[in-house]
Formats: C-alpha cells, structure tokens, sequence
C-alpha cells in the first residue's frame, strides 16, 4: 500500500509541475469587427503579432471575428489581408499565405486571373501596416476596426 501512495504523491507532483510551466506570452481573449470604408468586411484575415507571437482570425459575413488563441498582452502590429482571384482558399493557420501564393502565381496568367491583395498595403504588409493595438491583460469584445480602400501614398 505505500508503494501505491508514492507512486500518487509523485504523479500528483508531476502533474503540478506541466500545469504550472508556461510556453508564451500570457494572452487575453480579442474580439471584434473589421470595417472597410464603413461597411462589415467579410472574409478579411486578421493577424495580431507582438514579437514572435500571433493570433489569427477570419471575420463572418458581418465583419466579426474572434481570435482562436488570443492576443499577447501588450503593444501588437494588426494587418489584414483579403485574396481575390483563381478561386484559391489562403488559410494563414495552415502555412498558406500571400507571400506563398504570390510566389507560386505564373507569370503566364491573364491579369484578370493573378490573385491580388483587396486591402491596401498600409494595412495589409505585416511590415508597413499602421495598425497598433494595445492589448489589456483583461482582453476586449468589442474591438472596431475602420479601414478605407484608400491607399496612402508615401
């Protein structure tokens, strides 16, 4: 009977132990919507990035989403990004991105059919997107974000 009660006392403390590490940021949960002059955008890939974390979310036909794994808490960089053309699914959780797409378009495609980004660079280039948010330990449900097709000339 001892036997079974030190083999229950060193699960018990093992179990505490993986509860306890830690392997991210701390998160909070994000939610909200995404307006393209003024309008819900629907079908707009929305990427929070602080650091080396991410979180993803693709918005409804009303222009909401909800990010899967939350937001690390803190200042992060948000772009969006929006695909039309060739009829092609882009799903940033599964590894398909822009750039990905983009590198594997022919170049002997009509205009017409080469995939093209629907949101402007200044908030769809992960690296010249002008969108920040501060993300509160306690998270946020009603996140707006508006956006115009207008693109800023630099």
């Amino acid at each position: 009977m001892p036997r079974i009660a030190n083999y229950l006392a060193a699960g018990l403390m093992l179990a505490a132990v993986g509860c306890s590490s830690s392997t991210g940021p701390e998160t909070a949960h994000i939610s909200g919507t995404v307006l393209l002059d003024g309008a819900p955008a629907a079908g707009v890939d929305v990427t929070f990035m602080n650091g080396e974390y991410s979180a993803f979310a693709r918005t409804d036909g009303e222009g909401k989403f909800e990010l899967e794994t939350g937001a690390a808490v803190g200042d992060n960089s948000v772009y969006f990004s929006k695909i039309e053309g060739q009829g092609l699914e882009l799903d940033a959780a599964e590894g398909m991105d822009e750039g990905q797409l983009m590198a594997m378009r022919d170049p002997g495609l009509p205009a017409a059919r080469v995939p093209r980004q629907l949101i402007p660079p200044q908030y769809s280039d992960p690296a010249k997107t002008t969108v920040h948010f501060d993300v509160p330990g306690a998270g946020a449900d009603d996140v707006e974000f508006q956006l115009t097709s207008k693109q800023v000339s630099k």
